[in-house]
């Protein structure tokens, strides 16, 4: 997949955890964000590695206090590079 791809799957992924969480409040589970998105569960924990990261970036990029770009690594891509900051 291309960061373009990647992106975009990102992107459907904060779109779908936005309406889930508003419909179903923050105890929502992670499957039916997924289900939403249109992304098999186990992708949700590519792009964000804690429901908790997907609420957070979720929030920052809808208030238009930071909008997250991913950064290349030895990995690959990380989707959460200021998050991962945070907790280092």
């Amino acid at each position: 997949m291309d960061l373009h791809q990647a992106l975009e799957k990102r992107s459907a992924i904060l779109e779908a955890a936005a309406h889930v969480f508003v419909a179903e409040g923050l105890s929502a589970p992670t499957a039916g964000i997924a289900k939403a998105a249109g992304v098999a569960n186990g992708s949700l924990f590519i792009y964000f590695e804690t429901k908790a990261d997907l609420l957070i970036i979720g929030f920052l990029n809808n208030a238009g206090i930071m909008q997250m770009r991913p950064t290349k690594n030895a990995q690959g891509w990380d989707m959460c590079p200021c998050l991962r900051a945070r907790s280092a």
